[in-house]
């Protein structure tokens, strides 16, 4: 992509997101972009061949500003990474050494290798361990460049759009379309679908009821120990740890639904005491 033609979608994007926040999201909201110097050393650090539409963008805007002072997450609910924290993150990949893992039955999309990560994967945004990355070694029937999605939570790899510029220029359009919207108080631009489920949980929270009823937060907690000393009798010690991590996460999502699981589960503990 030639960099005017990533100046003209760089400019729509800025637009569109003030207008969609209605001009709440500050100017400069986006950190000015870097030299092709710069770019030219983070992919020398990377082993990396940097895809054109990247370059461009990055010679344009450096990522989120998140140095101002009401900051938000604009680029659809991620922060956007700088070039410093793009070769920071993948760095971190890379030292936690999972690219030596490779499974042919992860249940990738087919464009996507099977493989947990990959030296080739470029991180750009990230939402809480979701990283939209582009994939520079895609599989066969897949596009250098293209925009994939790795989570945290070990969902198989998404494949989301063939190039940078193609996923920019759907999510301008999702925008004025307003399949994208701004929420103060979500800090950022959340799915309208999913933004009457967050209204929810947040009054909830406020009020203490629903998943945040202090009745119901006593009986998982009430649950979860007396699982514990249960399971404690019937696994090997090195499960046990395992075991106590998962007991002491968060409660609050736990729906209706895995309530009544952990309760049956409970019984058949009891039962083979």
């Amino acid at each position: 992509m030639k960099r005017q033609d990533m100046l003209s979608l760089a400019e729509r994007l800025y637009q569109a997101i003030h207008q969609a926040s209605h001009n709440v999201v500050a100017v400069d909201c986006f950190q000015l972009g870097v030299t092709p110097e710069c770019l030219d050393a983070a992919a020398q650090q990377m082993d990396m061949v940097l895809p054109e539409d990247f370059k461009a963008l990055y010679q344009v805007y450096n990522g989120d500003n998140v140095s101002v002072a009401e900051y938000f997450y604009v680029l659809a609910g991620y922060e956007w990474l700088s070039l410093e924290r793009v070769v920071a993150v993948w760095q971190d990949f890379k030292d936690a050494g999972l690219a030596q893992f490779e499974e042919d039955d992860l249940a990738h999309d087919s464009r996507v290798r099977p493989v947990f990560w990959s030296e080739k994967w470029l991180p750009f945004a990230d939402d809480n361990g979701y990283y939209l990355m582009l994939d520079l070694d895609p599989a066969e029937g897949g596009e250098y460049g293209q925009v994939i999605l790795l989570a945290n939570d070990g969902e198989p790899v998404s494949w989301i759009a063939p190039s940078l510029s193609v996923w920019l220029a759907s999510y301008i359009e999702d925008l004025h379309n307003k399949i994208w919207v701004f929420d103060v108080d979500y800090h950022g631009m959340i799915l309208a679908s999913e933004r009457a489920d967050y209204q929810r949980i947040e009054h909830e929270k406020s009020t203490q009821t629903g998943c945040f009823d202090p009745n119901r937060l006593a009986q998982q907690a009430a649950l979860m120990q007396q699982m514990s000393e249960q399971v404690k009798q019937l696994v090997p010690e090195a499960m046990w740890a395992q075991w106590q991590n998962m007991a002491h996460m968060p409660l609050l999502d736990m729906d209706d639904a895995t309530l009544k699981v952990l309760q049956n589960l409970q019984k058949c503990l009891s039962q083979s005491d």
